[in-house]
C-alpha cells in the first residue's frame, strides 16, 4: 500500500518506499568538491589534505548515512573513480582478496544500502569499500598527502 514496500533485512523488518527501476550502472570519475550520482541518494566530498596529521586507523561509518576514509594519495594507480559493487568484486585486505559481498555480510551492512554504497576504484581495482575498509598499503601515514572523501546517504526514508 503507499506505494512502500516490506523487506526482511537480518532480524529487522523495514518498510521502503516502492523499489526504482534498475539504474544503468554508473561509472563517476573523483574530482575534488561536491558531487551527486545521478539516480542515487549518494553525494560525495573529496579533496586532498597536505602533510596528514591525524589519521583515522580505518573507514569511519556514522549510523549508515554517512561515511568518511582517507586514502594515501601515492596508492592510487591511473585514474580514480566511483562505481556500484559488481559481481565478483574483491579487495586486498590483510594480505588477502576477500569478496565485498562476504565483507557487507559480516559488518551487518544492511541490504537495501549495498547497492546504493558507491566503492571507490583505481585503474588495479578496489581501493576501499567506504565503512568499511581501504586496500593494504593504501592508509595514509602521519606527514603523507591524503584524499579525504565523505559519502552521505541523503535519502533515508524507512522505518526499523
Amino acid at each position: 500500500p503507499d506505494r512502500k514496500r516490506a523487506v526482511l533485512d537480518r532480524d529487522a523488518l523495514r518498510i521502503l518506499p516502492e523499489a526504482a527501476p534498475a539504474q544503468d550502472a554508473y561509472l563517476l570519475p573523483l574530482e575534488q568538491g561536491f558531487c551527486e550520482i545521478a539516480g542515487t541518494d549518494v553525494a560525495i566530498w573529496a579533496y586532498l589534505k597536505e602533510n596528514q596529521e591525524t589519521v583515522t586507523k580505518q573507514a569511519t561509518n556514522v549510523y549508515n548515512l554517512y561515511t568518511e576514509l582517507q586514502v594515501r594519495f601515492d596508492t592510487i594507480k591511473g585514474r580514480i573513480f566511483l562505481r556500484p559493487l559488481a559481481e565478483g568484486d574483491r579487495i586486498l585486505q590483510g594480505g588477502m582478496h576477500k569478496k565485498i559481498r562476504k565483507l557487507y555480510g559480516q559488518v551487518g551492512v544492511p541490504l537495501y544500502l549495498r547497492g546504493q554504497l558507491p566503492l571507490l576504484c583505481d585503474d588495479d581495482g578496489v581501493l576501499a569499500v567506504p565503512g568499511i575498509c581501504l586496500r593494504d598499503g593504501s592508509l595514509p601515514r602521519q606527514g603523507e598527502k591524503a584524499l579525504y572523501i565523505g559519502i552521505y546517504l541523503r535519502k533515508q526514508n524507512h522505518f526499523e
